[in-house]
Formats: C-alpha cells, structure tokens, sequence
C-alpha cells in the first residue's frame, strides 16, 4: 500500500499562486492568459511592455514568469538572469518560462545561460503547458552556483565532478499548490526561507566573485606578455568587481573589502587608458589577491594562491586541447 501510495500524483492547485506573464504582441499574450486561466491560474499580471516587468517583479512576490523571447530574447534572458542574481525583483527563485515561436540553437544557448526553468515552442496546448508546469512545480531541480551562473541545475553529473555548488530553493509554486489553508503565517514562512537562501547563495557568490578576479587577474597577466589585454578582459574584470561591491555590502568585511575593489577598479581603468598597463595589472592581482584572502577568514593565502594557479593551468590545458 505504502509503495503505491507513493508514485500517486501530487493534487495541485494554482489558485493561488502569483503569476507575471510578459508578451509584446496582444493576441498573444490573451492565448497564454486564457490557458493559464484554464489550468486554474486566477492571479495574473500580464505587461506588454519590458520595462513595465522588470518594475512589476520588485512590486509583488511572484511564484512565476512567463515571457515570451521571440522579438528580443537579449533583453529578456538579461531580465532572467539580473533575477537569479538579485538584483531584480523580490522572489529570485521564482519559476521561470521562456517563450518563443523560433527555436534556435543560440536561443536555446541564451535561455540555458540565464537560468531559466524551461523554454517552450510555441504553439502548444493547453494540457502541454499544464504538464510542463506540473512538472516543474513537483521536481524543482536544485541551484547550482557558478562564477558565471545562478540557476537550475540541468547537469547529469554531480557538482562535485563539474564546478558549482548546489542549493536547495524555495519552490512557491509547490508550496502554494499544494496549501489549501495558505495564510499569512504561510507567506511569512515563505519570505523568510528566500531570504535565508538568498543569504547564502550571496555568501557562495563573494566567495565566486573574488576567486574570479584573482583567475582573471592571473590571466590578464599571463596574456600581456604576448598580446596587450582585450577591452572585453578589462570589462569582465570590473563586471565581476561591481558585483562583488554589491555583494559585501552590510557584510562585516565590507569596509575592507570596498577599499580594495575600489582600488582594483582604479588600476582597471589605469589600464584601459594604455598606459603602463603592466604596471597596473600587477597591481590588479595583488588587490585580488588580498580580496580573495579577505573573503576567505581562516584560510592560508599560499593554498588560495595555489588554487588559482591550479585552475589557470587547468584552463590553459583545455584550450590546448
């Protein structure tokens, strides 16, 4: 009895989840409120505009997104991915589904890379999308973080064997799903398991973010002796800092940890004038250096050193290969 009970389908019901549907084109945008509608969604906010749906995932917690990508799948992918990160919005771990009439493999790349839960073709039914969402909401996969990545965890091998860290995510879309009786005491219970997890997930990021800049740091230095540094290395290298500036803010290595950026992206900018620009890359890895330390209490800096000499020539070996 136990075993057949335990392969039965969860009952779930979408009454009252949150749902933000995103399409420019209005007849659209109406076929996907409809199915929704059908499948038993009864909160949705539909914008037409992307402006208007980067300001309504800030204004109300959202169990999911849908957006279409097929007229401008940069900007949307870019809304996704500011989303994972946390810097747009009040729910990063929201369901997010992604649209399009064209399925391209750079689309498909796009989509993949920002962290997006599913990309479906259109047109599709409605039991499709039903099964899709069911499905979704019953085996949300887990997060994995990268340096370049925050999002579902698409990989059949563990983290341990490829890179990343995994984490287990507030899944509202079950939670509410299932939840005949959700109360504000649900609700409480629901911020403030994203706000727990989106602690740590800023901590595993720091960390991330400083072991970039001393790899970036290493390799600009490496690369110089052969070739003048790209504009596109200089601009990856003060992307990551501004992100990690943003990251230790409140944190109690903040104060220290803000000198040191702001000294890294005053030899990045030293360096894009091309002027002594080895002078000002040497001084780029070693606030990286002391940053990674920084973000690191308790750690030796000869083993954090050692373990990005052993990740640059870990790279270098690949792209030989």
């Amino acid at each position: 009895m136990a075993a057949a009970a335990k392969h039965q389908p969860i009952k779930l019901s979408f009454e009252r989840t949150e749902t933000l549907v995103f399409d420019p084109v209005p007849t659209n945008r109406a076929m996907a409120r409809t199915a929704l509608g059908m499948l038993g969604f009864q909160n949705l906010t539909t914008t037409s505009v992307f402006g208007e749906s980067s300001a309504a995932l800030g204004e109300r917690m959202y169990d999911l997104f849908i957006a279409d990508v097929t007229q401008d799948a940069a900007a949307t992918c870019g809304l996704v991915r500011s989303l994972r990160e946390g810097n747009v919005g009040r729910n990063p771990f929201l369901h997010v589904v992604l649209m399009t009439w064209k399925l391209e493999g750079a689309l498909v790349e796009q989509a993949l890379n920002c962290g997006a839960d599913d990309l479906i073709t259109r047109p599709f039914s409605v039991d499709f999308l039903g099964a899709r969402l069911r499905a979704h909401a019953e085996a949300r996969k887990p997060f994995v973080i990268t340096s370049d990545y925050i999002g579902p965890d698409r990989r059949k091998a563990r983290p341990s064997q490829q890179g990343g860290t995994q984490f287990e995510v507030p899944n509202l879309l079950l939670a509410k799903g299932q939840d005949t009786q959700w109360s504000e005491q649900s609700a409480k219970a629901a911020n403030d398991a994203i706000r727990e997890t989106r602690t740590k997930i800023n901590a595993e990021r720091v960390g991330r973010c400083a072991f970039q800049l001393a790899f970036l740091a290493q390799s600009l230095r490496h690369s110089f002796k052969t070739v003048a540094p790209l504009d596109g290395d200089l601009a990856k290298l003060e992307e990551v800092a501004k992100d990690l500036g943003r990251r230790v803010e409140g944190s109690a290595i903040e104060i220290e940890s803000l000198k040191l950026i702001s000294a890294m992206r005053g030899e990045i900018a030293g360096a894009q004038s091309g002027e002594n620009v080895a002078a000002h890359v040497e001084q780029m890895e070693k606030a990286a250096g002391e940053l990674l330390e920084k973000v690191n209490p308790g750690r030796a800096r000869a083993d954090l050193v050692q373990e990005v000499a052993t990740a640059f020539a870990n790279a270098r070996t690949r792209r030989k290969a």
